[in-house]
């Protein structure tokens, strides 16, 4: 059995575009548990329509993307696993193949204790990315690799694991990572424990980056800016960011600097906004991120 976790808000017409893939799988022995946080359009009746064996577990638009996935841990730490059952965490806005499924399992069952995630292609531009990362947490760096041996981060884009592997690696921290980052400290615990990142050529999926958290920020007051830039959908929000590096760093001088770091950062970028208030009215806070965030 796969169990596929599939955390949702108010994003109908994007997460039925997900359903249908997986309506259309060759392989069918999956059970979808559908997190809904919160959803006012009726996604959860959609869903069921193609899916009617689905399992709903809602929330209050509290949950988040971690909040989300914790759901479905804690939903699968009760029930009695098999050593062959699968887990797969996936983004409603990405799109595959009708032999997704079958190909991630092919490869599980050649391979023990590994994560395998699936190469994301850009929907518009056609990059592939989001494989293979590697985690410097002493510089406070993430960049993709090709090597699978350096690697020892990745996303939860399509990731797959043994259901045991997943309990065993112990779930997420929505309390403190509640939707950024928390993917890779999962990832790199995971790393931590002697699992592998694994990535194959054969198996990708295509993502909608136009539909993901506030990497542009437009705004018309200073007010506004940093609502955004200080939001849970901001990737590089300055409260997250330390609190990644408080989870993740083992050398304490590393850990302090980057706080610093940081901390300097985010002022500056705040900055920037009052001064261009009057003028520029949009934030490209990727820029930002890549100083000591390279994805």
């Amino acid at each position: 059995m796969l169990y596929i976790l599939l955390p949702v808000h108010n994003r109908r017409e994007v997460t039925q575009r997900l359903v249908k893939c997986l309506k259309s799988q060759t392989f069918q022995d999956f059970k979808l548990i559908l997190i809904d946080d919160g959803s006012t359009d009726d996604t959860d009746k959609m869903v069921v329509g193609f899916l009617p064996k689905t399992k709903i577990i809602y929330g209050d638009g509290n949950l988040w993307w971690a909040g989300g996935l914790q759901k479905g841990y804690e939903l699968l730490s009760t029930m009695e696993l098999s050593p062959t059952d699968a887990v797969l965490l996936i983004n409603d806005d990405t799109e595959f193949e009708s032999d997704f499924l079958q190909r991630a399992l092919n490869i599980l069952d050649r391979k023990s204790s590994i994560a395998l995630k699936a190469w994301s292609m850009d929907k518009y531009s056609g990059e592939r990315s989001d494989g293979y990362m590697i985690g410097n947490l002493d510089k406070f760096t993430f960049s993709d690799t090709d090597n699978g041996v350096l690697a020892n981060c990745a996303s939860t884009r399509g990731l797959f694991l043994r259901a045991i592997d997943f309990i065993d690696i112990g779930g997420f921290i929505p309390d403190k990572l509640p939707h950024y980052l928390s993917d890779y400290e999962f990832t790199m615990r995971a790393a931590n424990r002697g699992y592998k990142i694994h990535c194959d050529d054969a198996l990708h999926l295509v993502s909608d980056s136009k539909e993901s958290g506030h990497h542009i920020i437009d705004y018309q007051t200073f007010g506004e800016f940093k609502d955004k830039f200080l939001s849970i959908k901001c990737p590089v929000n300055p409260k997250y960011l330390i609190t990644f590096v408080k989870l993740t760093s083992t050398n304490r001088f590393y850990m302090l600097t980057n706080i610093v770091k940081i901390t300097i950062k985010a002022r500056i970028k705040i900055l920037m906004a009052f001064i261009f208030l009057f003028g520029k009215k949009s934030i490209d806070v990727s820029h930002f991120s890549r100083n000591f965030i390279k994805r």
